[in-house]
């Protein structure tokens, strides 16, 4: 699936990834390729992208149709 992690300072990450694994407002979620539709706010946390991890204020996740989008503060 591809996936894009969008900060402040720009794209941080535009690929193609196995798996997200997202600190969600009610825990952290994983995400793999054929996932439902997903739009969800983020807490304080790590976003993994594969083995890419990316420390996280807060953010909005958006997947639909194998795409991730993640706005996300530092």
């Amino acid at each position: 699936m591809e996936v894009e992690l969008v900060g402040k300072e720009g794209i941080l990450f535009k690929d193609k990834a196995e798996q997200v694994v997202i600190p969600g407002e009610m825990g952290y979620m994983g995400i793999l390729e054929n996932h439902t539709p997903l739009l969800s706010t983020l807490k304080k946390g790590k976003v993994m992208i594969d083995k890419n991890g990316f420390d996280i204020d807060k953010g909005f996740i958006k997947v639909s149709d194998n795409y991730v989008i993640i706005l996300a503060e530092k």
